[in-house]
């Protein structure tokens, strides 16, 4: 007999970014931005872009580390799980906040799955046709998990093979450029003979 599906709400909570009165740039709370992001979900090295005072927050809307943002509105769809270091912040409105049980699901887990291709396209397909296209909480939270949810072990290994997996990039990128900067002095030194 088939096990029935488990959906995100059943284990995770969901609220709405934050939209702040003063965008100074010299407040002490990031706000964080679908922009402040690459592509793998890691916080730009010049991120967070906008700041506001910390009292200027509602304590609700403050993240904490293992939140997990998600974009809700434009073509960019992505995961990220809150690091301590960003914090004191805040996510902006075209984010939602996803707080999966910890006795559930690992938040690193869970952001992980968010950004796999076919979660993606899942997503995209419960993304309302306006002119940006939006998902909102009660799609979301009805998203089935197809199979099931490995136990708490197996996500730690899976997300420790994702860090990994990161890392290869990483050092392959810096390779691939080191190995471009080898030839063009190469070359270079070529043509001064």
């Amino acid at each position: 007999m088939p096990i029935a599906p488990l959906h995100l709400g059943e284990f995770t909570s969901v609220s709405a970014g934050f939209a702040p009165k003063d965008t100074s740039l010299n407040g002490d709370c990031a706000v964080l931005q679908l922009a402040d992001f690459t592509t793998d979900g890691s916080l730009q090295s010049d991120a967070p872009r906008v700041r506001v005072p910390l009292n200027g927050v509602p304590s609700h809307h403050l993240l904490q580390a293992g939140d997990v943002l998600l974009a809700a509105k434009g073509a960019r769809l992505l995961a990220a799980c809150v690091e301590p270091h960003w914090l004191p912040a805040a996510a902006a409105t075209t984010l939602l906040v996803l707080r999966p049980d910890p006795a559930v699901c690992q938040p690193e887990f869970l952001a992980i799955w968010l950004n796999q291709p076919a979660t993606r396209l899942a997503l995209q397909s419960r993304m309302s046709a306006t002119s940006v296209a939006t998902l909102n909480k009660r799609d979301l939270l009805d998203l089935p998990m197809p199979g099931h949810l490995p136990s708490l072990e197996g996500q730690r290994r899976l997300v420790e093979l994702n860090h990994l997996r990161l890392e290869e990039k990483r050092l392959a990128l810096r390779l691939t450029m080191m190995r471009e900067a080898e030839f063009n002095l190469l070359f270079a030194a070529q043509l001064s003979l």
